[in-house]
């Protein structure tokens, strides 16, 4: 066992331009070949995809900085989220292919919505009660905000296709750019918009319900400052 050590420290160690150095020099953290092949395959490092730097100690991989530039030491399935991964911002191809569904739903479902209730509103406002009339316009508005959550999830269905098998690189561009921060407040806008509408259409039908001949006499005008009496 002496000897076959002896032998394998004593052989020469071939640089891939061709020079040769003693063992000793290999994996010691110096570019003794001049071209650093002697620190290449070396075990407890992790060897950065630009080289820049060549390698980081094993220790720094999936450690929450990023050591190397291009931050691939904190792409090797560090990220086990349920919705992302290191390969795509929707880590589910099903739940991926639902966000297409229900955002192309969203938003021809409440466009047509909105231009059929606006075209009634339009032709037939003056002839419509002002119980029928509010609960239009409301739902007009309901339709409204459920129409910005429609752009909200094809946006990210896009950015999930454009950053598809590169999220890990660009996360931190992604998260901090405009239309991240553009997506995010549709998002919580329709959220905020969708339940107040909700709200006051939950209002409207049970004052109707309960004060069924004082809503049908009262007009438009006079139906909206009797609720905010009977609010206060």
């Amino acid at each position: 066992w002496y000897q076959r050590r002896v032998r394998a420290e004593s052989k020469p160690f071939l640089c891939n331009n061709g020079n040769c150095i003693d063992q000793i020099g290999v994996c010691n953290t110096l570019n003794n070949c001049g071209d650093w092949s002697d620190e290449m395959n070396c075990t407890g490092r992790f060897y950065c995809e630009n080289e820049n730097p060549l390698y980081v100690p094993w220790e720094n991989v999936c450690n929450g900085a990023t050591d190397c530039l291009d931050g691939s030491d904190e792409c090797q399935e560090c990220n086990f989220d349920i919705l992302a991964n290191d390969e795509s911002l929707i880590a589910n191809y099903v739940l991926a292919c639902l966000v297409w569904i229900m955002g192309i739903i969203a938003l021809l479902g409440n466009l047509i919505l909105i231009l059929s209730k606006g075209t009634e509103l339009k032709r037939g406002g003056a002839k419509m009660n002002s119980v029928t009339k509010i609960s239009t316009l409301l739902l007009v508005n309901l339709a409204m905000s459920d129409f910005l959550m429609g752009i909200y999830l094809i946006g990210i269905a896009a950015m999930e296709r454009k950053l598809h098998g590169k999220y890990c690189q660009s996360s931190k561009m992604w998260r901090s750019s405009f239309s991240c921060k553009l997506y995010g407040s549709l998002c919580l806008l329709s959220s905020e918009c969708s339940i107040f509408m909700m709200t006051l259409i939950t209002l409207h039908r049970l004052i109707s319900v309960i004060f069924p001949s004082k809503v049908a006499s009262l007009g438009r005008k006079g139906l909206l400052m009797w609720y905010q009496r009977r609010v206060r």
